[in-house]
């Protein structure tokens, strides 16, 4: 494999389940900062590869990458609602 394996990361050996599940190691930082029930998100690379990362840190990292970008007093939100239930009423 091509990519490096920097210092401060650790590699687990993990295998998958019938059910499709991965175990994360009981010794890995990510297991011992979640809860159980606690979404996660898994980005796979164009090899293969899996990130697993907490929610709320990539919703956090998306906020602040964001935040910036939209107008002040700009409610993204209220407008696609808006877009949407001007789209179901000419339905």
């Amino acid at each position: 494999m091509d990519s490096e394996i920097h210092h401060e990361e650790k590699v687990y050996r993990v295998k998958v389940d019938q059910s499709g599940r991965i175990l994360i190691p009981a010794g890995s930082q990510l297991r011992q900062t979640c809860r159980s029930g606690q979404e996660l998100v898994a980005v796979e690379s164009g090899n293969g590869s899996f990130v697993i990362r907490k929610y709320e840190d990539v919703v956090r990292e998306l906020q602040a990458y964001f935040g910036d970008k939209i107008p002040v007093g700009r409610n993204l939100v209220a407008e696609l609602t808006a877009e949407r239930r001007e789209e179901a009423a000419r339905e």
